[in-house]
Order: structure tokens, then sequence, then C-alpha cells
């Protein structure tokens, strides 16, 4: 099945120097409508003020 999930990204710090949604680049608490499949896996990546640290998080979309 297939579906769709709004995803609205924030960071403990609003200093971060950027976020990307499996690669593409979003605003601070944006909102960001993505289509999703059973066992997709999405990516979130946060880069602080440095441009060098990053952190990164994966979520795998499980559709119940």
């Amino acid at each position: 099945a297939n579906g769709s999930i709004t995803l609205i990204p924030t960071s403990m710090s609003t200093k971060a120097a950027s976020i990307a949604i499996d690669g593409k680049v979003v605003g601070y608490r944006s909102s960001n409508k993505l289509a999703v499949r059973d066992g997709q896996v999405i990516e979130i990546k946060v880069v602080a003020p440095d441009q060098t640290t990053s952190s990164t998080y994966k979520f795998k979309v499980a559709m119940i």
C-alpha cells in the first residue's frame, strides 16, 4: 500500500546550517509532504553551523 506523510523537521538548535530529507534541503519547521510505501526508509540529515558536523537519522515506514 502507498500513502503519504507530512514531515516538519526541527532540531534542538535553531542554528542548524541545513536540514535535508532524502537529500533535499528543506526549511526549518517547514511542512513537507512525502509519498511513502511500506518498508521505505526516510533519511533526515542535520548539518551544524560549522558546515562539517552532521547527524543523520533514518526512519523505516511501516504501514499498519
